[in-house]
């Protein structure tokens, strides 16, 4: 019969089984690690689906906030304005290009800032302006000498500034200001180099910074894609993937057309995109990536949304900024507009004059908004009204709150432990079927020792008669047309050039 030198090859062989399966189920558990593989996991997490935001029916959407047009007084010159921000004091910081225009022979088809360009050196002007809307004056001016073409622009909750710079292919951050500053503390990316890795950014447009300093880059451009990373500049994970199809009625979740503004909602514990060609808001859990909602209304806002920024007042609005675009529909026009973060809809318009607004910024109360424009060269500060203020106080009670989703996350890690207690069963499992085999030949060896005739016949505990030899098929029972699970990434969707600028 049986050997015990063939009882052990079967044990090994056993072992070795386990172990493939613990490899596959490891395969997979680096599969859920990556958002793109998230979406029906948590499509219904807590018996709640996934809320797609923003259908509003209202035919009439009311001018919540009025235009100051004093508060301009004491501003330089700028040129186009390509990021405006506002820190917890109510200072607010522009971000312009000086002499610098982003036309359409600025980078060469590789993505490259033309030579010619980078032969004019970096902009001698200040490209930061720090004022104060209060006072109506200038608190500081920097930035002369280091950029090439300005992008996005953030102030942390410590005051530290975060900077793009499309031109340069970087993101920099300078820490809070009090004096002119040369050099940035962090820079992430290789100047004028675009990539597509852990150290290298093709035309990144934007940042957004956690209470608990790691954050996101949108990148951007060509990449269509949000970078997280922790404090001091190590890449933590990404998300995102072109599509390269403006207008589709429904991308999704993860298909990015030129992330273009990014924005922390604290209090919702998600980072948000503008998802400019897509002309959406869309929100991802900020520990993990994954998806969380979107806000969307292009029967009124059309198909380009630029910019979106957030303040936890009455329960959380996003005011955003869209864009101009070849056509426009009917009831349609270029300006900004207040999503309630409670219900989803549209609940106010601002910006009736705004004609090519890039940015956008909201005080943390709520009352006061900063737009930025291209061209003409400007920044346009609202303030709320009355109705504003009366349509929460009408609405305070009777408003559907959107749920917050939280996913499963250990220490911030994106990694998950749904993987683990599979392995376990089939080790144990496996460890166990090994263990009666070993115990059953055992049996069989002292009983033949003992000259125990009658189990000549017990080939009935593997499946097989006397005459055959040893098959590991009548272990694992004859499956015919058995595949092999395919664990493999799926393949990495080809991505086209993104045409439009600014």
């Amino acid at each position: 019969m049986y050997s015990l030198d063939t009882i052990f090859k079967v044990l090994v062989y056993s072992l070795f089984v386990i172990s493939i399966a613990e490899l596959n189920l490891k395969a997979e558990g680096e599969h859920v690690r990556d958002p793109r593989f998230l979406t029906k996991q948590y499509s219904n997490v807590g018996n709640q689906s996934q809320p797609m935001l923003g259908s509003f029916t209202s035919t009439k959407i009311e001018e919540g906030f009025s235009e100051d047009q004093d508060w301009l007084k004491g501003l330089p010159a700028l040129g186009q304005v390509s990021g405006v921000t506002v820190d917890a004091n109510g200072l607010v910081y522009i971000f312009h290009r000086g002499d610098r225009v982003w036309g359409s022979q600025t980078f060469d088809d590789n993505e490259r800032l033309q030579q010619n360009e980078r032969q004019r050196g970096p902009i001698s002007n200040y490209t930061i302006i720090v004022h104060d809307p209060a006072t109506k004056t200038t608190v500081l001016r920097w930035g002369q000498n280091l950029f090439y073409m300005p992008h996005g622009i953030t102030v942390d909750k410590d005051d530290n500034v975060w900077l793009t710079d499309v031109g340069l292919h970087q993101v920099f951050k300078f820490s809070a200001l009090k004096t002119n500053p040369k050099i940035a503390e962090l820079t992430l990316g290789e100047s004028f180099v675009p990539g597509k890795d852990s150290v290298h950014f093709c035309k990144p447009t934007s940042t957004a910074v956690t209470p608990w300093g790691d954050f996101f880059v949108a990148d951007g451009y060509c990449n269509a894609r949000i970078v997280k990373f922790d404090k001091t500049g190590v890449k933590l994970l990404e998300w995102g993937r072109s599509d390269n199809q403006q207008g589709l009625s429904q991308p999704s979740e993860y298909s990015l057309l030129i992330p273009h503004a990014l924005v922390i909602a604290e209090d919702r514990e998600v980072v948000c995109t503008a998802d400019r060609e897509h002309g959406r808001v869309i929100c991802f859990n900020w520990h993990n990536g994954t998806y969380s909602f979107k806000l969307t209304a292009t029967s009124i806002m059309g198909p380009r949304l630029f910019s979106v920024s957030y303040s936890p007042v009455e329960g959380g609005i996003f005011a955003v900024v869209n864009g101009p675009v070849s056509y426009q529909a009917r009831g349609q026009r270029v300006g900004g507009f207040i999503f309630s973060a409670k219900s989803g809809q549209v609940i106010f318009r601002f910006g009736g004059n705004l004609m090519n607004p890039h940015d956008v910024s909201i005080s943390s109360d709520g009352k006061t908004i900063y737009a930025c424009e291209l061209d003409p060269y400007t920044v346009r500060k609202y303030d709320s009204n009355q109705l504003f203020s009366a349509f929460f106080s009408t609405n305070a009670t009777t408003t559907t709150v959107i749920p917050i989703v939280h996913h499963a996350v250990v220490k911030e890690s994106i990694q998950t432990n749904s993987s683990i207690l599979p392995a376990v069963l089939i080790t144990a499992s496996a460890l166990l079927f090994a263990g009666v085999l070993l115990v059953a030949a055992l049996i069989y060896s002292k009983a033949r020792r003992r000259g125990c005739g009658h189990c000549k016949s017990n080939g009935w505990m593997l499946g097989r008669n006397s005459a055959e030899g040893f098959k590991l098929g009548h272990f694992l029972g004859q499956h015919q047309g058995f595949q092999k699970v395919n664990t493999g990434e799926e393949s990495e969707e080809e991505e086209g050039e993104v045409t439009p600028f600014a």
